[in-house]
Formats: C-alpha cells, sequence, structure tokens
C-alpha cells in the first residue's frame, strides 16, 4: 500500500518524542502491522526526501535483528498536517519497545 487507506488504525501502541507508533490492519489482507507516525510539519522539502532516502536505506536492509521495513509513504491529515508513516512488521512487544525508544 501507499497510504494510509490501506490501513485500519486498532489501537495507539506508544508514542515518544518524534512520533506516535499504531497497530495497524492491513485492508488487502488484514494482516496486522506497525504504523509508525512521525511528523514532518516544518522540515523543508529537502529534508523530507532526505528522511524517505534513510527510509529507503532501512527497507532494503535484511537482517534477522532489524524488523522488516514493509514501506514508507508521506500522507497529509486534515488536523495534523503532513507526516511520514513507516509501515513494518509487528514484533513482540519487547523489541517493540526498544523501537520505540530508539525513536
Amino acid at each position: 500500500g501507499r497510504g494510509m487507506d490501506d490501513y485500519d488504525k486498532v489501537k495507539k501502541i506508544g508514542s515518544g518524542a518524534m512520533g506516535v507508533c499504531w497497530l495497524v490492519n492491513r485492508k488487502s489482507d488484514g494482516e496486522q502491522v506497525v504504523a509508525k507516525e512521525i511528523s514532518v510539519v516544518g522540515l523543508s522539502d529537502k529534508e523530507q526526501s532526505e528522511v524517505m532516502r534513510e527510509v529507503d536505506v532501512l527497507r532494503k536492509l535484511q537482517h534477522p535483528n532489524v524488523i522488516t521495513l514493509h514501506g514508507a509513504f508521506l500522507h497529509t491529515h486534515p488536523t495534523t498536517g503532513k507526516a511520514l508513516y513507516i509501515i513494518m512488521e509487528h514484533a513482540d512487544a519487547g523489541d517493540l519497545a526498544a523501537v520505540v525508544k530508539r525513536g
């Protein structure tokens, strides 16, 4: 999927300085994955594309200790503005807590 319209938010599972983590259902197959929402409000276009490039590097990284990234996209919400959404596999709570802490 290329947008939050492809996902249903189930519940907020964490938040940190960088953003919020949501447990979401992927509408195409019903799989539960995690959407990390990072506000990019106030970032320049250049900064936004740098963030996207970093995410792309992460997505190409395949390593047993790295949570699989399913995708990332920018989505503009009517009230909260533009945010980067990173879709990743739903790991167990311990792994997830570590991910949220790392920011």
